[in-house]
């Protein structure tokens, strides 16, 4: 068990709440990994028995969570032929991590046993198994494969198998005649359900719009913006305007599209609906700060406060695949990043740097209240060191 910690001389709290998105208290205390109390340095009594940090006026975030990724076993990736992906990622502020498929495995089999094997697979390993000794991954995610039974979503669901991979995105069904029984029976075991919008990535995906969004009723629309390659933009207009799914937009995807999707929503009054992701890794590159360099890109060409893009990436994500994680409040988990202004940059604070481009300097890293590290290695260098008193 983790001993009581104090954070101090916080100089806002990012809470990932958009209805609330920013706090001006400077005193977090968290004990047991659990955030236990939060308001001003005069409401808490220091002693002895505590380990105090002093954040000298960094921005504290909820750690980011990635959204969709694309994984093999463990920390490797068998497409880009890397290892401790996934710990690079931790260093750049992602806290956790959402599977939309393990597509890119040598040799993945393609029927209905070997889909469910790695499905449960790899929902028991990445339980278990915390990357950079940290990172949380929820890997209970199922491709559909043909001959998927009612009884394989039981036994999926009985060891951890909560969400339907994107339709579309890699499995060998995804026409909506074949998949609504699969559909019908994930939901009657508690999954989530997304579906691949955009054109097709790999060789085993399919190119899907709006006509698809709308027979297959998803509970959850990937990569809106293209992952890679965008829908036409009257698809996409008609999937925000013709229903209430969430909607992700993720790093590798059109840049374009993700700003004009943005600013319609925002004239909607929906921001509530965007979440974020990366789709990575893929063919088109890896970035361990993706979702920080999302957020940048949101904020600065995008126009929406720092505070409210880092809670795209962070709350609404949590909501989205109802995780405990996500925000900055008594009770949860204490996931936490510290942001500062990098170093050179013309903003005065992590959000003002933000909002005019630059990638903040992660300058803190904690996982249920343990300390992880004193610097992102991922990220920019920051101007200020975390204190540990």
């Amino acid at each position: 068990m983790e001993p009581p910690k104090v954070l101090v001389n916080i100089g806002k709290i990012v809470t990932g709440r958009l209805d609330d998105p920013l706090s001006e208290a400077d005193t977090i205390l968290i004990a047991g990994g659990a955030i236990k109390q939060i308001g001003l340095r005069e409401e808490f009594e220091l002693n002895d028995s505590l380990e105090i940090f002093d954040l000298q006026g960094m921005i504290l975030a909820p750690g980011l969570i990635d959204a969709h990724v694309h994984p093999g076993f463990e920390d490797w990736h068998p497409r880009l032929k890397v290892a401790d992906w996934m710990e690079a990622m931790l260093h750049a502020g992602i806290t956790s991590l959402i599977s939309q498929g393990i597509v890119h495995l040598s040799g993945r089999p393609r029927d209905a046993v070997g889909t469910k094997c790695i499905a449960i697979l790899a929902s028991k390993i990445m339980s278990a198994f915390r990357p950079g000794n940290a990172l949380k991954a929820h890997f209970g995610t199922v491709v559909l494969e043909p001959g998927l039974s009612e009884k394989d979503f039981a036994e999926m669901s009985e060891h951890g198998v909560n969400i339907v991979a994107e339709i579309g995105g890699g499995g060998g069904v995804s026409a909506p005649e074949d998949v609504m029984s699969m559909v019908g029976w994930a939901r009657k075991y508690g999954m989530k359900v997304c579906i691949h919008v955009g054109g097709a990535a790999v060789p085993s995906a399919t190119t899907m719009g709006a006509e698809e969004v709308f027979r297959i009723q998803p509970d959850i629309v990937c990569h809106l913006n293209g992952g890679s390659t965008a829908a036409p933009w009257k698809d996409i207009i008609r999937i925000i305007e013709g229903t209430n799914l969430p909607l992700e937009l993720v790093y590798n995807g059109n840049p374009r599209r993700l700003c004009e999707i943005v600013e319609l929503l925002k004239q909607r009054g929906q921001l509530h609906r965007i979440f974020l992701g990366s789709d990575q890794p893929v063919g088109i590159g890896f970035s361990p700060a993706s979702i920080l360099k999302t957020v940048v890109l949101l904020s600065s060409l995008g126009k929406i406060p720092a505070e409210l893009s880092l809670a795209f990436g962070t709350g609404n994500t949590a909501r989205v695949f109802e995780l405990n994680e996500g925000t900055v409040e008594p009770g949860k988990p204490a996931d936490l990043i510290a942001l500062d202004k990098p170093v050179g940059s013309e903003g005065d604070t992590a959000l003002e740097s933000i909002e005019i481009g630059d990638v903040p300097a992660v300058g803190m890293i904690m996982v249920d209240g343990r300390l992880v590290a004193t610097r992102g290695r991922m990220t920019p260098q920051p101007s200020s060191n975390l204190l540990v008193i």
